[in-house]
């Protein structure tokens, strides 16, 4: 990776907007100098095909997609190859399901099973193992797509960046022109139908590759499975924010964390020991950040007056 200068600040911002995976992916680049804007335009042009190829790649709802066709048209012991996408995002996703405590799976939309769902066979071709088996990236795709564009960004020498799919995946990285990075969560609505939330901003005006995952219930409801049961999590926390700040911070680690992290605390578990950086919303509007969340963000404003109350990282909630 590109050593990022810590001055001077980025002098325009150059933003192209699309919708994939059924949300809005906004895709900023800043840029140190007017005669770069070009080449920003059409890097973000080359982004947005890129997610367009992935999307195609991890949908379980596009007929051509090997998702799809695993799902609706595989028989028993039925066999499909992987391209290389999909292959690494599903060995992504089974390493997250081990390390989150099975939390997290992509096998989630499944009846729960001692057995296993699927195998892999000569390295690129899934076998399906279960009638039942139903595979889903919907938590870890858009952060995964976030990765990569990143990596396109980083290969034509931008360092100064802002990425975010929809709010539940974001990935940033360097300085922005004006102020500290800002992100918002929306965990309800007004009567008159607009978001309320909290905002906050990095406490660093320049930041090195900082992603964050999101889980809430605010546009789907109660949407997210437990792997253990297949069933809905009822609706006892609203929202649940998890972040990473390295070098190599990846918005599909986040993004399938975040998921994890909703499940986890309905099942009543200590913290995520290898996680901790993270905040939730309660059903009651209670604010509830960790130590180390604090540590790279501030609160700065809320549509609604929430309160906060910090906690450790053995707390039960």
């Amino acid at each position: 990776m590109s050593e990022i200068s810590q001055t001077p600040r980025p002098v325009a911002r150059v933003s192209d907007c699309r919708k994939h995976m059924n949300t809005d992916f906004e895709l900023s680049i800043y840029v140190m100098d007017l005669t770069e804007i070009s080449h920003a335009e059409s890097t973000l042009t080359q982004a947005h095909n890129l997610i367009e190829r992935l999307e195609h790649a991890l949908s379980e709802f596009i007929p051509s997609s090997p998702v799809f066709r695993f799902n609706r048209e595989l028989p028993l012991q039925g066999a499909i190859h992987l391209p290389s996408h999909t292959l690494e995002v599903l060995g992504l996703s089974e390493r997250i399901q081990v390390e989150s405590r099975q939390a997290f799976s992509p096998w989630a939309k499944s009846p729960p099973s001692g057995a296993p769902y699927a195998s892999l066979s000569e390295g690129s071709i899934l076998i399906r193992e279960n009638p039942q088996a139903h595979l889903s990236f919907g938590a870890i795709g858009k952060g995964y797509a976030l990765d990569q564009v990143a990596a396109l960004l980083e290969a034509q020498g931008f360092d100064h960046w802002f990425l975010n799919a929809g709010g539940s995946s974001i990935l940033f990285q360097g300085q922005h022109p004006l102020h500290p990075w800002r992100i918002g969560l929306q965990w309800t609505r007004a009567c008159d139908g607009s978001p309320r939330g909290v905002h906050f901003e990095t406490r660093s005006s320049h930041s090195i590759r900082t992603a964050i995952g999101v889980s809430g219930v605010l546009e789907q409801g109660a949407h997210i499975l437990d792997p253990s049961t297949g069933r809905a999590l009822p609706l006892s926390y609203r929202l649940a924010a998890l972040t990473e700040v390295s070098p190599d911070a990846s918005a599909a680690r986040t993004d399938a964390l975040s998921t994890a992290l909703l499940v986890e605390v309905h099942r009543q578990k200590p913290w995520f020991p290898f996680a901790p950086a993270a905040c939730l919303i309660q059903t009651s509007g209670e604010l509830l950040c960790h130590p180390q969340w604090e540590a790279i963000f501030k609160k700065l404003r809320s549509s609604t007056e929430l309160p906060i109350r910090a906690f450790g990282g053995e707390t039960r909630l």
